[in-house]
């Protein structure tokens, strides 16, 4: 028997569904806000958020472990299943001294990559026998759902053996070609580092993380690369360089030359995102893809990371598209609109000269 609070909460989650909304956002003294289509709506016809309905909502959902956890350390992400159906990645915060809530749906369904607009050689990432695959992307740009996808391709296509390291677990796979173990940060390991450190005493081929956010996840992502298995990571960066930077610095200047060296050799790709609106309705994946040839490795070893993105800006070699020129041919057709386009654009100003260009 649900609470009255858990009622309210499942009541506003539910039309978030229907709204086809990416996140909900309940803070105390306004009313509950959905992100559709990348804009922020007002539930203008449910009640203004209370403290004391977000407060009986976590009583509910949260078992001791996980409370005690949001009162040492004033925050909390994980995942919660309403009514048995609805799955949402909960991140539970402080401010002005009290608890709100930001809710992140999960869709029931894994997409393939195809469904989700990907380029047909990001399966080849997913079907490279060793190395490293990065997504990057800022927060909201899908690279959980990609992530997820690529796994599932593999999971469907070879006899693999998967890890993967998250936190929280959001989407839910299920074993069918490959055998699958899906370990929880704080739950299941109390690190990614940790994690990674029990696949070198395992029969692991493939392992997956969640988010490489801290400059420990890092160093222990570059360290694994030396086990021969393949790693599809999630990164936080605004640009396929940003995210090869962000693994480097990760580093002592001292340590980056082999860093680089490592990188530039296991390297298969690296998976940019952005999520803008489309003309009509919904969002459309926008791609930008690096696929590593000898020379851009040499760059990488040498830490050239201008030359390599005026490189993946001005070359179309097979496996390489800037994320400016996807955003000007979706505009081409026009699938998204200029200004949403220039808004999401590394040089705004390229767009425009393309699309007048034709």
């Amino acid at each position: 028997m649900l609470t009255s609070e858990q009622q309210a909460i499942t009541r506003i989650l539910t039309q978030a569904t229907q709204y086809r909304a990416s996140d909900v956002h309940l803070v105390p003294g306004n009313p509950p806000y959905l992100r559709v289509d990348g804009k922020l709506v007002a539930l203008e016809q449910e009640p203004v958020v209370s403290a004391d309905v977000l407060k009986g909502f976590m009583d509910g959902v949260l078992n001791d472990s996980q409370k005690a956890t949001l009162e040492k350390d004033r925050d909390l992400h994980v995942t919660v299943a309403l009514e048995g159906k609805l799955r949402f990645r909960l991140t539970a915060m402080y401010q002005k001294g009290t608890l709100s809530l930001d809710l992140r749906y999960i869709p029931d369904a894994i997409p393939a990559p195809r469904e989700l607009g990907l380029p047909k050689v990001v399966e080849t990432f997913a079907r490279a026998p060793h190395g490293l695959v990065l997504i990057s992307g800022p927060y909201g740009s899908g690279r959980t759902t990609v992530l997820a996808s690529l796994v599932n391709l593999i999971n469907q296509e070879r006899v693999t053996h998967i890890l993967t390291i998250e936190q929280p677990i959001e989407f839910l796979l299920v074993s069918q070609k490959s055998v699958i173990e899906q370990r929880e940060v704080g739950t299941d390991v109390p690190s990614i580092g940790h994690a990674l450190a029990l696949t070198e005493m395992e029969d692991v081929d493939v392992v997956a993380i969640a988010e490489l956010d801290t400059t420990e996840d890092m160093r222990a992502c570059v360290k694994a690369l030396h086990s021969g298995k393949l790693i599809l990571a999630t990164i936080t960066a605004d640009s396929t360089v940003q995210a090869i930077e962000r693994m480097v610095n990760a580093f002592s200047p001292a340590d980056q030359p082999v860093v680089r060296k490592e990188l530039a050799d296991a390297l298969q790709g690296v998976i940019n995102l952005r999520l803008v609106p489309r003309v009509g309705g919904g969002r459309i994946l926008v791609v930008e893809l690096f696929t590593p040839a000898p020379a851009t490795r040499a760059v990488i070893r040498d830490g050239q990371f201008l030359q390599l993105a005026n490189t993946i800006q001005t070359t179309r070699e097979d496996g390489t598209e800037s994320l400016d020129r996807t955003l000007a041919s979706l505009v081409g057709v026009g699938d998204i609109l200029p200004e949403d386009a220039e808004a999401v654009a590394q040089d705004p100003a390229s767009i425009r000269t393309m699309v007048n260009r034709g």
